[in-house]
């Protein structure tokens, strides 16, 4: 797979996200890693990756989803610009 968003993280974009007090630390660290990563990624796989629970990366996925920072593509989760 190829990664959707080749555009950098931008340090106000990764501030915003950092400090935006309704997201869970988890979430945080999930959205990092996927502006990180170089493919979309698949739920199972991140977890284990993080070394995290998949139940709690699926709650962080959800969340991310629901702030527009992350969405589900054909099965694989890739990141939003955080606004």
């Amino acid at each position: 797979m190829t990664r959707l968003s080749t555009e950098p993280l931008g340090s106000a974009e990764g501030y915003a996200v950092v400090t935006n007090q309704e997201l869970t630390h988890t979430a945080k660290v999930v959205w990092s890693y996927l502006k990180f990563v170089s493919d979309p990624q698949h739920m199972k796989p991140m977890a284990r990756a993080l070394s995290m629970d998949a139940e709690t990366v699926s709650r962080s996925l959800k969340s991310l989803a629901s702030h527009g920072l992350a969405r589900r593509v054909s099965g694989v989760w890739l990141p939003e610009r955080a606004e």
